[in-house]
């Protein structure tokens, strides 16, 4: 996960010649260490988080994320309750 900081030096852009955007590649979990890079904008996904949820998020290490953010994972198990006389529910 990068942070987006502004428009790309002249000379890289005119060398590509594609839209661009320079970009902060933070290091965890000091954050305010990292990489400078200057990419393609087409080789860029823009997130739907705050930059608070990503500076969290990088951080943490990744461990913290915000439920919102949270994608289809594994599913945890779900007990079926016992039916009338039986034995405990068992995990499907």
């Amino acid at each position: 996960m990068a942070l987006v900081t502004g428009d790309p030096i002249r000379a890289i852009q005119q060398q590509v010649g594609l839209p661009c955007v320079t970009v902060f590649i933070p290091s965890s979990p000091t954050p305010f260490t990292g990489y400078v890079i200057t990419v393609a904008k087409d080789d860029t996904i823009d997130l739907p988080m705050t930059i608070e949820e990503a500076i969290r998020f990088l951080v943490s290490g990744g461990v913290i994320v915000s439920p919102a953010l949270m994608g289809a994972g594994p599913a945890a198990p779900q007990v079926v309750p016992p039916a009338a006389g039986s034995g405990p529910g068992e995990p499907v």
